[in-house]
């Protein structure tokens, strides 16, 4: 029982790894094009995600390189998909359709199996929500 479980974090990490890769270099598609019957453009540049997004995204890399299947990468693995999910929220300007980042993460993070993990995530988006709504209303809604 102890060899299958080092073993799905294992290959979660490396998962995960490569998604915190992908999605720092290659941020959703649709952030960037039209959207619905006004064709409007949302004003969101791939080089300022990439920028905001590297620390976010470098550390847990790391971690899953170096550190696969310790609790804390996979601790450190639900912090920062959730702040790359607030980022997205935050340079969108709120647009609900960067919302569904956060549930699709969550999908994810339930991978590990780890009931610690997906208390981790939640609570980390909830506190970026209840921070920037009471601080900076305007990057929420």
């Amino acid at each position: 029982m102890k060899l299958q479980r080092r073993s799905l974090c294992q290959a979660t990490d490396s998962v995960f790894g490569l998604l915190m890769l992908f999605q720092w270099w290659q941020p959703p598609v649709g952030l960037f094009g039209t959207h619905g019957l006004a064709k409007r453009q949302l004003c969101i540049s791939p080089s300022r995600l990439r920028l905001s997004g590297g620390p976010i995204s470098g550390v847990p890399v790391l971690l899953t390189v170096k550190y696969s299947e310790a609790a804390i990468t996979r601790r450190v693995v639900a912090v920062s998909q959730m702040l790359f999910s607030a980022l997205l929220m935050h340079l969108t300007g709120g647009r609900i359709e960067t919302h569904f980042h956060v549930f699709g993460s969550l999908v994810f993070l339930a991978f590990y199996r780890d009931w610690r993990v997906l208390l981790t995530a939640p609570l980390v988006i909830s506190a970026d929500r209840f921070f920037r709504s009471v601080y900076w209303p305007e990057s929420v809604f």
